[in-house]
């Protein structure tokens, strides 16, 4: 990412002119940084997550390749600014081995970097280091070193207890060590070994991983492209690539809950066991062996399935777990969170499906299924006795092995006692000069009654042809469609639309609440629109029917309309405004006399002071 990209190697002040931070000649940065995404096209090799985003901060001086305290400062600054999720430390602070609180001149030094790397935890950025290549237990190094300072030569031997080895042994950083494959095995499923010159620390390190023969690209100028380095400078890109693998899988996770599960997954029985026993107490492991793997298939982020709930009148709904219930119902249920799709299912059968946008901050989705008939399951006859509703949820990752979906079964029971139309029985449908009919096995065929084929409800009149059209029984008004089947839901015909009870099929009229929208449906049940009076209040039924609430134009004039659909008159306060409808509830503008006062309104109807 060229906009995230700097260079902080000149006294410590960021540049990112690209000349400043591109690749040079050495070849550290590039094989760490394709370690991490070197990029899947089928040429050497690719990095553990080639979908990831790396941006090039550059803290290594031009000249000898040191890392000095002001360019750490500057990096971890910059990443904290600039929205870097993850960083990776494969170096130590030079020109000092053993940073030493006491001395005046180091102390500032290790103060400044220490306070970097606070404020980038401050912004939420996890930080990945080298544990070094000293065959050093970081929890209790040496009290003498002559090793440095390194960028000159005249290191001598100092006094190094309670110095402070940067940046692995700093608050705030995940120290990794370096493992080795030993020569003939599996490195699908062999142990791995310490390598010889890893630091290690019971305390210090938090992670293991390879660090020896790490094969990764190396700048062009080396003789080739690809190539294998030595490090815990290789271990840790490996470690970081990761942990940025669950940044990305897990949006919804902050730093510290990302690390907490990166822990959880690398201290995992089939990580750890990978990782050989420490020798003489050199405990290297921190917690454990992190795996890629199992950051994109394991403790995934998972739908969130709420109650499943039925109705029998389309309005009043009540949770179905262990109830009894027959005939039709409505069954619905809501699923939240990083949801893709899900299902609801009634028994083995699919009665409704929908889909999600998988965001973790999306609205989900809600599944619900009308004229659900129960007692009749779909192929089968009248039955009765147990049975489940099962929702399926289906979560971001479409990988078969990912554990982010998501199952609930419902049990309820089937009451015996429902009355409605009978099943048919054997028999075949038969086309005559009047019309159709179904002919028994036998040779009889029904009349006068309401017979249910293949899950559909058929009417037969008194010489036994199926019924299409409107029929009027029990005081209630039906719809039979064009093929024979009783309708439900809404349904057009010659031209208007109609609203047929789900579980009924019996035409609505009046008010009529579908899911969350209200419609009017006249005396003959054809759904109106345009204004409409009811009692003493006026309402406003869209070009789809659904009543208006808010704010409406209609026309040239806004209206406003309250909750309950009413259209308002006179003063009105909204959004901290005043506006005056008038008894028309037109929304007035311009200058109007109210009630022996004069009062001016701005164009979009606020009173004026």
């Amino acid at each position: 990412d060229h906009s995230k990209s700097v260079a902080c190697n000149v006294n410590g002040i960021p540049n990112q002119d690209p000349a400043a931070w591109r690749w040079d000649d050495a070849t550290h940065g590039t094989h760490v940084a394709g370690s991490i995404a070197a990029k899947h096209d089928g040429v050497g090799v690719d990095g553990v997550n080639p979908t990831l985003t790396i941006a090039a901060i550059n803290v290594a001086s031009r000249n000898g390749g040191y890392f000095y305290p002001e360019y750490i400062v500057c990096g971890f600054v910059w990443a904290a600014e600039h929205g870097i999720s993850v960083t990776n430390g494969s170096y130590y602070v030079n020109p000092w081995k053993y940073w030493m609180p006491g001395d005046p001149e180091q102390a500032a030094g290790l103060e400044a970097v220490q306070r970097a790397v606070d404020y980038s935890t401050s912004k939420d950025v996890i930080n990945v280091v080298a544990a070094g290549n000293w065959t050093t237990d970081l929890d209790n190094p040496p009290a003498t070193d002559d090793s440095s300072p390194g960028d000159t030569w005249g290191a001598y031997e100092r006094d190094v207890k309670g110095g402070v080895y940067l940046p692995s042994m700093m608050r705030g950083t995940l120290a990794v060590s370096a493992l080795q494959l030993p020569d003939g095995a599996d490195p699908a499923t062999g142990v791995l070994e310490p390598t010889s010159w890893s630091n290690w620390g019971a305390s210090t390190i938090d992670f293991a991983a390879p660090g020896a023969k790490i094969y990764a690209p190396l700048t062009s100028w080396y003789g080739k492209a690809y190539g294998n380095l030595y490090g815990t400078s290789q271990a840790a890109p490996l470690a970081a690539a990761v942990i940025a693998t669950l940044r990305q899988v897990h949006p919804e996770m902050n730093a510290s809950e990302i690390v907490a599960l990166a822990k959880k997954q690398a201290s995992a029985p089939e990580n750890w066991s990978r990782l050989a026993t420490p020798v003489e107490g050199r405990e290297y492991r921190g917690a454990g062996l992190p795996n890629a793997l199992d950051a994109v298939l394991k403790d995934q982020a998972t739908p969130v399935i709420g109650t499943v709930e039925y109705s029998t009148d389309g309005a009043t709904w009540m949770p179905l777990a262990g109830e009894s219930v027959a005939g039709r119902v409505s069954v619905r249920v809501s699923v939240s969170g990083p949801v893709t799709s899900a299902r609801l299912l009634l028994g083995d059968r699919e009665i409704a499906a929908g889909q999600g946008s998988g965001d973790f901050s999306g609205p989900g989705l809600t599944l619900q299924a009308d004229g659900v008939d129960v007692s009749h399951p779909q192929g089968a006859g009248r039955f009765a006795g147990a049975t489940t509703v099962t929702v399926e949820a289906f979560g971001r990752n479409f990988d078969p092995l990912a554990d982010d979906d998501a199952t609930v079964q419902v049990p309820f029971t089937v009451s015996p006692d429902h009355v409605g139309p009978d099943e048919a029985g054997a028999g075949r449908w038969v086309s005559g000069v009047l019309g159709w009919w179904w002919r028994y096995d036998n040779g009889t065929y029904p009349t006068s009654t309401q017979l249910r084929i293949d899950g559909a409800i058929y009417r037969f009149d008194a010489h036994g042809y199926m019924v299409t059209g409107w029929v009027y029984e029990g005081g209630r008004w039906f719809y039979y469609g064009p093929s024979g089947g009783q309708a439900s839901g809404w349904v057009r015909v010659a031209g208007s639309w109609y609203y047929l009870d789900p579980l009924s099929g019996a035409m609505a009229s009046g008010w009529t609440k579908v899911r969350d929208t209200w419609y009017y449906l006249s005396s003959s049940g054809a759904m109106r629109t345009g204004w409409v009076r009811d009692g003493s209040s006026w309402y406003y039924l869209s070009p789809d029917g659904a009543m208006a609430t808010g704010w409406v134009r209609v026309g040239s004039s806004w209206y406003y309309l309250s909750p309950d659909g009413a259209m308002a008159t006179g003063w009105l306060r909204d959004g901290g405004s005043w506006f005056y409808l008038s008894s028309s509830g037109a929304m007035v503008t311009g200058s109007r006399w109210i009630d022996g006062t004069r009062y001016s309104f701005d164009a979009e109807g606020r009173l004026l002071p």
